[in-house]
């Protein structure tokens, strides 16, 4: 450093050039550095592939692990019961929208996919509401719910969960075996049957619950 000094000092002419040069090297690295972060910056990131493998995550776990509980069901009234059921289902809902929901916020590449995802988090919301207002049961000519027969706006609600999972399947690169798929399309099948032959009196007005 002080040689430096030194230098600085006899060759005050080399002042100016030496500054100079200095600027146009600092000039240059900036610019380079600039156009670095540029182009990283101008890289979108998009969501595609995470919000496949946050499908894939969920759809993963069994229905038997999705609602299981530890309680004592034969020590519970009904009512107690079916209170307990609705809000493990609910719960279970719930979790799959916090997982998703962020999705209605990010970009994807394949603006297909991003409708088909905005679709499936509503629909968990959908199912959810139906929950909570109790209206995801059939109701009979006489306004009385038929405790374990589904609604139709719930048998709608999964039918077309199972499609659009089926359809993340087919055409969205979302890991599922042939065995699984099958399953899926079966349970599709079943329910398209019982939409068909739906008898319930709810029919008109829960089939507006579901776009």
């Amino acid at each position: 450093m002080k040689r430096i000094i030194t230098l600085l000092i006899l060759c005050m002419l080399g002042i100016s050039l030496i500054g100079c040069s200095n600027s146009d090297i600092n000039s240059k690295n900036a610019t380079n550095t600039s156009n670095v972060k540029g182009q990283n910056s101008d890289k979108k990131t998009y969501c595609d592939d995470d919000f496949i493998k946050d499908i894939y995550d969920l759809t993963n776990d069994s229905e038997s692990d999705e609602y299981s509980t530890n309680t004592d069901f034969d020590k519970l009234s009904p009512e107690e019961q079916e209170k307990i059921v609705k809000e493990q289902i609910v719960s279970s809902i719930q979790d799959k929208i916090d997982k998703l929901e962020k999705y209605k916020k990010l970009e994807f590449e394949n603006k297909e996919l991003e409708s088909l995802a905005s679709k499936y988090i509503d629909l968990l919301y959908t199912k959810k509401d139906l929950i909570e207002d109790g209206k995801n049961e059939r109701v009979n000519s006489n306004g009385q719910k038929l405790e374990g027969y589904p609604s139709y706006a719930w048998l709608q609600c999964e039918n077309q969960e199972c499609g659009l999972i089926l359809e993340f399947a087919n055409y969205y690169d979302l890991n599922m075996s042939d065995a699984r798929k099958k399953d899926l399309e079966n349970i599709k099948a079943s329910l398209e049957r019982q939409i068909a032959d739906y008898t319930g009196s709810d029919k008109d007005e829960n089939n507006k619950n579901v776009g």
